[in-house]
């Protein structure tokens, strides 16, 4: 009875227990059957009794002499025998269709695919939402129908199937994971085509597996979208996945301010061969951006590092962005330094190189694409260079390995530090092909306010959403109003960089459901000002703020605002952060510097170092950066998040 009150599916745990609830019901009708017609009076009484209870399956019921309270039980088991045997054969498929047809009637996710992947998302036990999943083979189908999902075999790239077996208005979410990535692509440019043949109103997002980094800039082109403003992407990789899950828990510089609080040199030591370091190089030069413009140093070993740096170096546009710059000499990322040490982790000399001692190494981060090698590497690595000093306590390098399968071993290097006390895990397919991560809702919504914007005068107390859904639908029209997937994602890769920002003023977020979000407001511009405005005031920001309205409607303005050396206080420091973040965002992304801005050839004359502005039309967009930061009180209250001080 637990277990039935548990199932998700009532209908299947009946199905799939039909033979023990049959012969349960069917030994009532023999055993009460038998009490009702046993007579000791009559000849062979016993004989009598049990021929008259199986008479009973054959709806054979008793005459009014034999009618009591034994005979009248038996015949409605007996009933409910023949009944739930005959339902439950003749009707099972019925059955899949009416819970099919009441899941597609209600918000749902449709799953494409059931490859590795789709199974680990299915598989979250976090994912309670109605689910709709389409596969060619039947194989798991049981399976995710006892968990309460609805399943249809088919062929999914069947126009008419999908056509008529899908309720597109209700599809909230579709996760497209076939394989390999030219079918995810194909597939996926299929649904967008059935959206606008349809004329479907209802937004989407399309949560596409692509493996290869290149091929998702496809959904940066218009044809691919058609124009359409209801459809969201995203683009995801298993170790794009993965990279985010490693500076979730781990922050890029370490645990301690001090490279917050000085200039001193950030070093990362990279150990890896494939995919996965290529996509944690990204990542890296996406995020540190630290307020004193530390230089950060990240070391690419492998036994092949020449070759491997020089991949990575294409993978990140890493150069110069030389133009318009004839001497060449602007570094598209000036605070990273990509270097390389050809060592092979099986011989002595990998371990015993006077890299690992450097003071100034914080995270050794053992990613390559095959786990055994990162289990053996990082496990080498700390019992043969680190096991002394990391067992006096000494200060050493976090090892943090990709793991993506072995869950029990990931657990308990992450949760028994007597031992592991500076090793770490990053990966686990559990941790990152789930909800959380491949929905993306609370960053999606933060990158949703950023894009709408709470307007170009700053008002530091404005609030969106106000817990009103009228609001929300007007943000999330302006956000599936942008043609342009690429602005989507510059709005979602300053969401992503809102945690280092926090930590930039020794201040970090938690979520909070309890408190009122006017209050949550109040209490987060509160904390946040006292930490950025030691000189200015906000009144003078607002006034400064105002001079953005003049300048788009093409008159007389004034930059109120323009610091002198962007080193003086910590609006100062921040805003320069944040302008250095925004150009290797989009340098990462191909973009390059020219006078005139033209989104169609990826050229933004905004893209300089921001002590380089020489012009008041682009210094005046500079508070745009500033409002990066500012209005992280107001991102995150009306997302469900306070600011606190670090702990």
């Amino acid at each position: 009875m637990k277990q039935f009150l548990k199932s998700k599916n009532k209908i299947y745990f009946i199905i799939e227990h039909k033979g023990i609830l049959s012969a349960l019901f069917a030994s009532l009708t023999v055993l009460l059957g038998f009490i009702g017609y046993y007579d000791a009076s009559t000849p062979y009484a016993f004989i009598h009794a049990l021929i008259k209870s199986f008479q009973l399956f054959g709806l054979t019921f008793p005459e009014k002499t034999e009618l009591n309270i034994g005979t009248i039980l038996a015949s409605i088991a007996a009933i409910i025998t023949v009944g739930l045997t005959a339902v439950l054969f003749f009707f099972k498929e019925q059955i899949n269709k009416k819970i099919f047809q009441n899941i597609s009637n209600h918000e749902h996710i449709a799953v494409f695919g059931l490859g590795k992947i789709a199974r680990t998302f299915l598989d979250d036990a976090a994912l309670n939402q109605n689910i709709i999943i389409i596969e060619k083979d039947s194989l798991y189908a049981e399976t995710y129908r006892r968990r309460g999902y609805a399943f249809k075999s088919g062929d999914a790239f069947d126009k008419e199937f999908l056509v008529n077996s899908l309720n597109f208005e209700t599809m909230q979410y579709a996760l497209i994971s076939f394989g390999d990535d030219k079918t995810n692509i194909e597939f996926a440019k299929r649904v967008i085509k059935v959206y606008s043949d349809l004329k479907i109103q209802t937004p989407i997002k399309l949560i596409i597996h692509i493996n290869t980094k290149s091929l998702g800039t496809l959904f940066h082109k218009n044809f691919m979208l058609q124009n359409l403003e209801n459809i969201n992407i995203k683009t995801f990789s298993y170790y794009e996945e993965c990279t985010r899950d490693l500076f979730s828990k781990y922050s890029i510089d370490g645990d301690s301010m001090e490279y917050i609080d000085s200039d001193k040199e950030l070093m990362t030591v990279l150990i890896g061969d494939g995919e996965l370091i290529k996509r944690m190089v990204y990542k890296i030069i996406s995020l540190s951006h630290l307020p004193n413009q530390n230089r950060h140093s990240i070391y690419i070993i492998n036994s092949e590092s020449d070759k491997l740096l020089e991949e990575i170096k294409t993978y990140v546009n890493y150069g110069y962005d030389c133009d318009y710059n004839p001497d060449c000499t602007r570094e598209k990322f000036p605070t990273i330094t990509l270097k390389n040490l050809s060592l092979e982790y099986k011989t002595k000399e990998f371990y015993e190189n006077d890299i690992w001692k450097k003071t100034n190494l914080e995270n050794i981060i053992v990613c390559f694409d095959d786990e055994s090698k990162n289990i053996e590497v990082g496990n080498s690595l700390q019992e043969r260079t680190y096991l002394s000093d990391s067992v006096d306590k000494k200060k050493v390098p976090k090892i943090i390995m990709g793991v993506f399968s072995e869950l029990e071993m990931s657990e308990a290097i992450n949760s028994d530090k007597s031992e592991y006390n500076n090793m770490y895990t990053f990966g686990n397919e559990k941790d990152i092909v789930n909800k959380e991560h491949l929905l993306n809702e609370t960053i999606d919504n933060i990158a949703k306010l950023i894009h709408h914007g709470y307007g170009n005068v700053y008002e530091p107390m404005k609030s969106l959403m106000k817990n009103d859904k009228l609001s929300w639908e007007k943000i999330e029209e302006k956000w599936f109003k942008t043609s342009k997937f690429s602005d989507k994602l510059s709005n979602i890769a300053q969401a992503r960089h809102i945690d280092i920002k926090l930590k930039s003023l020794g201040l970090q977020k938690v979520a909070i459901k309890s408190d009122g979000q006017e209050d949550i407001l109040s209490h987060n511009r509160a904390i946040l000002d006292a930490k950025l405005l030691q000189t200015q005031t906000t009144q003078e920001i607002i006034e400064a703020s105002k001079e953005i309205e003049k300048f788009y409607d093409g008159k007389t303005y004034t930059v109120k605002y323009w610091p002198k050396n962007f080193e003086d206080t910590p609006l100062d420091k921040m805003l320069r952060m944040e302008h250095n973040r925004w150009n290797a965002y989009h340098y990462l992304e191909g973009w390059k510097y020219a006078p005139t801005k033209v989104k169609e050839k990826k050229e933004h004359d905004c893209l300089l170092p921001i002590d380089e502005f020489d012009k008041d039309s682009i210094k005046i967009t500079a508070l745009y950066d500033m409002y990066a930061f500012l209005y992280l009180p107001n991102y995150l209250a009306e997302t469900g998040y306070k600011i606190i001080p670090m702990t």
